[in-house]
């Protein structure tokens, strides 16, 4: 601790005549990533602590994820201002919250590098808080060819190095090289149209139940230990050989581990 203070203070005092306060706290952020892991997030807390009261709106946008990492209290609105005004209505009803994000991650990453596939991306909000939160690896899956290159170009932009973002359909998908799977329900517009993300791909009750079982078979091929986690979802897609850990919201969020093979044990 003491020489993070001795390495901040003499670079503090030596630009703060020159630049905003609030600059001055992005500038030094920056020079942080210089030091070791564990010193440059004691130097990003001491300047947050330092400066936190008076960074603009954009400026906060601009640290976002680095106050993800620092568990500052990012909330929904906070997040959703990364992204353009098109895709921001859409949060509250298709994208998962950062709380949520946050709790599921931490459970499905139990290790520094785990694999972990969020079945139907969208915009990619789980998986950049995911891989800002954790040391896991994200990849999400998504059909729609738009929102994809809007959640690659935000990680590019935000050095989320990470998340990845693939267009395809859920069918085509492998699970065997994943090591954890979120799934928020992304097949219900397919049951209910009114609550389409948009026109860009067909949808149909048929779908629905395809999508539905080939996760079914995908998880139930998947070894012992693998973790899941699903949100606002039915538990028809989850195979009986994985058993339920714990839940929250009152039931909505639910962590479910494989702990066996064979699915007619």
């Amino acid at each position: 601790m003491q020489l993070v203070l001795e390495t901040i203070l003499p670079v503090q005092a030596a630009l703060k005549d020159r630049f905003s306060q609030a600059n001055l706290m992005l500038i030094l952020i920056n020079c942080s990533v210089e030091l070791s892991q564990t010193t440059g997030h004691w130097f990003c807390l001491i300047l947050l602590e330092w400066d936190e009261c008076i960074l603009a709106p954009g400026k906060r946008i601009q640290m976002i994820f680095e106050l993800l990492r620092l568990n500052r209290g990012v909330t929904d609105s906070d997040f959703i201002s990364i992204y353009p005004e098109a895709i921001k209505h859409l949060d509250r009803k298709h994208w998962t919250p950062v709380s949520i994000a946050k709790v599921a991650s931490e459970f499905l990453v139990e290790r520094p590098g785990t694999k972990v596939l969020d079945i139907g991306s969208g915009a990619g909000k789980f998986c950049l808080i995911g891989a800002a939160n954790t040391k896991g690896h994200f990849t999400g899956v998504e059909q729609r060819l738009e929102l994809v290159e809007l959640s690659q170009r935000l990680s590019a932009y935000y050095y989320i190095r990470n998340a990845r973002f693939v267009h395809a359909n859920i069918q085509s998908v492998d699970f065997s090289g994943y090591d954890a799977f979120y799934f928020y329900n992304s097949f219900y517009e397919n049951l209910n149209p009114g609550e389409r993300i948009d026109d860009a791909v067909r949808l149909s009750s048929d779908l629905y139940h395809l999508y539905s079982l080939h996760i079914a078979e995908q998880l139930a091929g998947c070894r012992p230990g693998t973790r899941l986690v699903t949100y606002c979802s039915p538990t028809t897609i989850v195979p009986r050989s994985f058993k339920l850990q714990d839940s929250l919201n009152g039931g909505l969020l639910k962590f479910w581990e494989k702990t066996y093979s064979t699915e007619g044990r």
